[in-house]
C-alpha cells in the first residue's frame, strides 16, 4: 500500500509539474480547462461513467468467475486485481472531487484575505499562488481523463474477453 502510494505520489507530481510550466508560461489559460465550475461538474459526470462501467464489469467478472471455477492458471486472482484497479480508479475520481471543492474554498479564502486590511498580498504573490491553484487543477483534469481512460479500457478488455474466451484477460 505504501509503495502504491508513493508511485501515485510520483505520478501526480510529475504531472503537476508539467502542468505548472504549461500554466507560468500561459499555454494553457484559465478560460478553458481550469475553471473550479467545470471541473466539478466535469469530474461529476465521471465518476457517474465510472460507477456505470464500474457496475457493469462486476456483472463481467461474476460471469468469467462462474467460466473459471476449475482454473488453476491464475486468472481469477487476474480477475480480483483488474476489480481492484477499477476501484482505485472511482476511488480517485471521488478525491478528485473532493480536491475541486477544497480548492474552491482555499480560493474563496484567500480572495477574502487578500483584499482585508489584515494582511497585505503583493500581485506576484496573488498570481504565483493563483497560478499554483491553477497548475493543481489542470493536473487534477489530466489524471482524470487517464482515470476514466483506465476504466474504459478495462471494461473493453473484459467484455472482449467474454465474448471471445480464448484471448488472455491483459
Amino acid at each position: 500500500m505504501k509503495s502504491k502510494f508513493i508511485g501515485l505520489f510520483k505520478i501526480w507530481s510529475f504531472v503537476l509539474l508539467l502542468c505548472c510550466i504549461a500554466v507560468y508560461t500561459r499555454i494553457v489559460n484559465y478560460n478553458y480547462f481550469i475553471k473550479i465550475d467545470f471541473l466539478f461538474t466535469f469530474i461529476g459526470v465521471l465518476i457517474g461513467f465510472g460507477l456505470t462501467f464500474f457496475t457493469h464489469v462486476v456483472g463481467l467478472i461474476d460471469k468469467l468467475k462462474e467460466r473459471f471455477k476449475e482454473d488453476k492458471s491464475g486468472k481469477i486472482s487476474t480477475l480480483m486485481n483488474i476489480y481492484s484497479e477499477m476501484k482505485d480508479d472511482i476511488y480517485f475520481l471521488f478525491y478528485s472531487l473532493v480536491l475541486i471543492t477544497a480548492t474552491k474554498l482555499f480560493s474563496a479564502l484567500f480572495i477574502i484575505v487578500k483584499y482585508s486590511e489584515c494582511c497585505y498580498i503583493d500581485n506576484f504573490t496573488y498570481t504565483m499562488i493563483k497560478d499554483f491553484k491553477d497548475s493543481f487543477l489542470l493536473s487534477i483534469f489530466i489524471l482524470c481523463l487517464l482515470s476514466i481512460k483506465d476504466l474504459i479500457a478495462i471494461a473493453f478488455r473484459l467484455s472482449e474477453y467474454t465474448i471471445n474466451p480464448q484471448n488472455e484477460a491483459k
